[in-house]
This record gives C-alpha cells, structure tokens and sequence, in this order.
C-alpha cells in the first residue's frame, strides 16, 4: 500500500535524476518516472505532507479508520468506499480499488477474530482468580435476536450468539461456560425475564438485580398513570358539581365544592411536576459522569445520590390528596 520508492525520492526534491538513482540503488528512468507522478498529484491540497513517511502513516489509518467504520460497521459496499477515497483525492497516494478495499476489510475482520481468540484465552486462563459481575440482555437486528453476556466492570463481551429462544436452556447454554470458570459471580444484572430469574436463582445461585434503566423502569410505572387517573375522577366529579349549579341544587353548598376541587386538580399538578422533575434528576444521577462537572462517579457517590433521590418518592404516592 505504500509507495516507498515515491517517498524516498520526493524526500531528496530538486537533485538530478542521476543522483538520486545512485544514492537508492535506483535506475535514472525509474527515478524520472516516479517524479513525474510526484508532480502530476503535486495541485491535490496536503500532496507535501502525503509524500512523507508520516503522511503516508496518516494515510492508513484513515483508511483503515474508514473500511472499519463504513465497511464493517455500517455495511457500506467496498465499490462505495472506494468512490469516497477517489473523491477526497487520497488514490493519487495509496492504490485504492474497490477489490484492494475490501482485502482490507477481510484483513481487518481476521484481526478482529484473532484479536478476541487471544483475549478469549487471555480471561478463561485468569478466570478462576476473578471476581465480576455478569449482566445479559437480548438485542434485535432486523430478523436477528442476539444474546449478549458481558462482565460488567471491565465491559468484556463474553459472548453474543445469536438464537432462535431465549428460554432458561438457552441462557444456560451459552452462559455456564464462561461464569462457571470464575471465582465469585458478585449477582447477575438483567430484566426481570423469567428465564434470567432462573438462570441466576436456580443455574448459578446468585441474586438477580435490575440495571439502571430497569431501576428507573421500576419507579416510573409505579406511578405511571396515578395522577392521570386522580385528575380523571376529580374532572368527573366537577363535571357533576356544574351540571347541578346548572340546574339550581344546592348552588352554594356545590360551589364551594367546585372551588375545592379546582384547587385540588391545581395541587396535584404541581406535584406532578415536582415528581417529573425528581424523575429527571434521578436520571441525571445515574450517569457514569457528571453532568455539571464531567468527572467520573464513583459507585458509593450515584449509590448515596440515587438513594437520596428515591427517597422522595414515597410522598408522591402518600399524598396525592392535598
């Protein structure tokens, strides 16, 4: 992919093609050659710096940093990517077809596999000195459902198979050879699925516990729909009070009613609000920086805010009646 001859001679600039021949071992046509190419792509912007062996390092990772991206993780078609490099002129500098692109790619993903075989061993080797804490989850791509296992702390991907079921048999399958090589399995994080109730009760005996969206899951749809349904029957019941001022029964008695039962709605609302904004800073909380400062949290700093804030709930629920 580099052109080393091209490099060395744009190197030595103005000097004779008969020079720099002899100093690289180079015949005087090949020189003359490889200066004309250096002049023909001399108008492309940054040509000075592409010329150099630190330009062309550049170069590679750009184009590795593009095939992995575009290619691997978007799925964009080598013929495709090949054009972009045309575009942005960098295929004067680094022979880039659209067969050249994707022996890259191919080359890439064999690191990929090679590089996790390695870490693979690398963990399963270490494994019985280990502490983690395991957490698993299923994902959905188009017709593809993958179960995904991963240590938590360190965010090493155990394994992501993809599946017909996520049944019990199905979790213990692919997860019993990797968690029962470890020392200590701290709990497992998960949804509240049946089958990974099982799997971390019954399989591998320990608790299970709800990650954070599944926290703030909890807390929300605990009071999902109770102002709703309180708003609902006091709007009934002052659609009653109206109709009988309407019609003349017992007007003062019912106005004073009424009164109370719009400041009510009105009370309520604000503690809707007030319960909205608790929701929001809670999430706000569970972030693994900081939103005001941008410095990481540490798990006793979220675990003490978090506690502080579900704290307050428990008034919402007690008093909906002002």
């Amino acid at each position: 992919m580099i052109i080393n001859n091209i490099i060395k001679i744009a190197q030595f600039g103005k000097d004779s093609c008969r020079s720099i021949g002899a100093k690289l071992g180079l015949s005087k046509s090949s020189v003359n050659r490889s200066q004309q190419k250096i002049s023909k792509r001399s108008h492309i912007d940054g040509a000075t710096f592409f010329e150099t062996d630190e330009g062309q390092k550049w170069l590679i990772k750009l184009v590795v940093a593009a095939i992995f991206v575009f290619g691997i993780i978007a799925g964009i078609g080598s013929e495709r990517i090949a054009v972009f490099f045309s575009l942005i002129s960098i295929t004067a500098f680094i022979g880039l077809s659209s067969s050249s692109v994707k022996n890259i790619e191919n080359k890439i993903e064999a690191l990929i596999l090679k590089y996790k075989t390695y870490w693979d061993e690398q963990v399963k080797d270490k494994a019985s000195q280990l502490t983690i804490t395991p957490g698993g989850d299923e994902t959905f791509f188009d017709n593809l459902m993958i179960i995904v296992l991963m240590d938590l702390q360190s965010g090493f991907i155990f394994t992501e198979s993809i599946e017909e079921k996520r049944d019990h048999a199905t979790w213990e399958k692919i997860s019993k050879p990797w968690l029962s090589k470890f020392k200590i399995l701290r709990c497992f994080v998960s949804d509240k699925a049946k089958a990974i109730l099982k799997l971390a009760t019954k399989t591998l005996g320990i608790n299970r516990i709800p990650d954070l969206f599944h926290i703030m899951n909890d807390v929300s749809s605990t009071m999902k729909y109770a102002f709703s349904r309180l708003k609902k029957s006091k709007n009934k019941s002052i659609k009653i009070l109206q109709k009988k001022i309407e019609k003349g029964l017992d007007t003062a008695k019912n106005k004073v009613k009424l009164a109370a039962l719009i400041c009510s709605i009105k009370n309520i609302n604000l503690k809707q609000i007030q319960y909205q904004k608790n929701l929001r800073k809670l999430s706000l909380l569970l972030h693994p920086f900081s939103v005001l400062s941008n410095k990481a949290q540490t798990t006793l700093v979220v675990e003490k805010q978090m506690l502080e804030s579900i704290s307050t709930y428990p008034k919402f629920i007690r008093y909906f009646e002002p």
